[in-house]
């Protein structure tokens, strides 16, 4: 059992140095809505609801 908790702590401290190094990653990056490219329907989400 001790191996499979040695194991847990390396996934987590790989996750804190991995966010440590690129804070951002891994963020939404369609936070910002506006218009779809293709339509121009106004989005209110990360995909046009319009033309799909």
């Amino acid at each position: 059992m001790s191996g499979e908790l040695e194991a847990a702590g390396a996934i987590a401290e790989g996750a804190l140095w991995a966010r440590a190094s690129e804070p951002h990653a891994g963020d939404a990056a369609h936070a910002r809505h506006g218009k779809c490219l293709n339509c121009g329907t106004v989005l209110t989400g990360p995909h046009c609801h319009q033309c799909g």
